[in-house]
């Protein structure tokens, strides 16, 4: 089987989605703006962020003190009273800055990516299952290749581990089922590796867990790891499942069986817009009543300080930490027939532009080169907030975008000398 450019360019499309739906959390949606008599409140946000020790975006009594070296204790404590409006004796920069105008200050694109963010999860786990088939066609050993697919699996749990570990240290149980998508990828190849040899069986695998995760939906119980929390079994190994049965038929399928997959994804993707709003659809509906396309599960992790590691050490040292809770959207049964075919429609779009995009094979390069450049683009953005401080470093759309293209470019440099360097 040769090279199918089309799966290349679907995981870089999938690549580029998620870079930028990452570095776009590193600045607000909005801003604060300032009358000339209140330029002293624009200039507030430096010294602010330098003051917020715990990365809260809050400011403890002691903490807001330090704002103000030359004044008196009775002072500070009257100035942060009258500011702190919710009474709750910490002052975030909200609060600080109660009479400014809220201004945009995310790029339009970046917006957009953030609201329909689950089609780029959906891709992901949808390649997942197509990736398998492909690899399966490819391999020189069968008989090694189950092996091989376990410790892929392994080694995604523990850079997911590992990663969840520096982020927010000690947390049970989200410390072994909570790693976001790593997880979910570690988990659908698990269940898949039987289903890639016997395609049939994927069917009868869909039926029983889209039908579950329906039945939760409804009865509206929300159980984490399985159907909610960040990085849920379900709603992603569906998707993983649906790859399969996919890939099967776009693969190795009749063009009979091709022209009736086709088609109904096309239905599917039609009936589907008819009947809702798409970009609304992730969002909550002032009618609860009407369909919608995500359960939220709020997990509660104890924290301290701005990272996982400062979280371990005050663990060492018996230091008191403090509860967060932390809020995942999940995708339901409901959203999974759209997101099917988008992805669909999404592979067949680069398909179908037949040998332009074998000849445009170098700019899918990350797209071959898909895990290592995940976990690069991750490394890249916690070292923005790492360098700069703060979990929100940037302010401006200037500053975001270079941000954007600085580790697109990187990202590009190490799958072009990964390419390079087995040549």
């Amino acid at each position: 089987m040769s090279r199918d450019h089309a799966l290349d360019a679907t995981r870089t499309f999938a690549i580029w989605f998620m870079i930028v739906c990452h570095v776009a959390r590193l600045i607000y949606k909005e801003g604060y703006q300032f009358n000339d008599n209140e330029g002293i409140l624009s200039r507030m946000r430096p010294p602010f962020k330098q003051a917020d020790l715990d990365g809260t975006n809050s400011l403890t009594t002691e903490e807001f003190s330090t704002l103000f070296h030359n004044s008196s204790e009775s002072i500070i404590s009257t100035t942060f009273h009258a500011f702190d409006s919710n009474q709750d004796l910490v002052l975030s920069f909200k609060e600080l800055t109660s009479g400014a105008t809220r201004v945009p200050l995310r790029p339009f694109y970046m917006d957009f990516s953030l609201d329909i963010e689950p089609l780029c999860q959906a891709l992901f786990m949808t390649m997942v299952g197509v990736n398998m088939l492909y690899s399966l066609s490819l391999t020189r050993k069968p008989e090694h290749w189950n092996r091989n697919q376990l410790r892929r699996a392994g080694e995604l749990y523990a850079i997911g581990f590992v990663f969840f570990i520096v982020q927010y240290g000690v947390q049970w149980p989200w410390s072994f089922i909570g790693h976001g998508i790593l997880i979910s990828i570690s988990s659908a190849i698990v269940l898949s590796i039987p289903l890639v040899r016997k395609v049939h069986y994927a069917y009868l695998t869909f039926i029983g867990l889209w039908t579950t995760l329906l039945t939760l939906n409804i009865l509206d119980i929300r159980v984490g790891f399985i159907n909610a929390g960040n990085g849920p079994f379900m709603p992603h190994v569906i998707l993983t499942v649906f790859g399969v049965i996919a890939g099967g038929i776009l693969m190795n399928g009749t063009r009979k069986h091709q022209k009736w997959f086709v088609g109904a994804m096309g239905l599917i993707f039609i009936v589907s817009l008819t009947q809702l709003d798409f970009l609304q659809y992730f969002t909550y509906p002032e009618d609860p009543s009407a369909p919608y396309g995500r359960r939220d599960y709020k997990a509660t992790y104890k924290v301290l300080g701005s990272n996982g590691l400062e979280q371990i050490w005050g663990l060492i040292q018996g230091e008191k930490l403090r509860t967060s809770v932390k809020t995942y959207y999940n995708y339901t049964a409901t959203s999974i027939p759209l997101l099917m075919s988008l992805c669909t429609g999404v592979y067949l779009f680069f398909r179908a532009l037949g040998p332009l995009t074998e000849r445009l094979s170098p700019v899918w390069s990350i797209g071959r080169h898909s895990l290592g450049v995940y976990i690069l683009h991750l490394i890249l953005v916690a070292l923005c907030t790492v360098i700069f401080g703060s979990i929100r470093p940037f302010e401006s759309a200037l500053e975001i975008n270079f941000a954007l293209a600085v580790i697109v470019a990187i990202c590009y440099g190490y799958a072009l000398f990964k390419e390079r360097s087995r040549s």
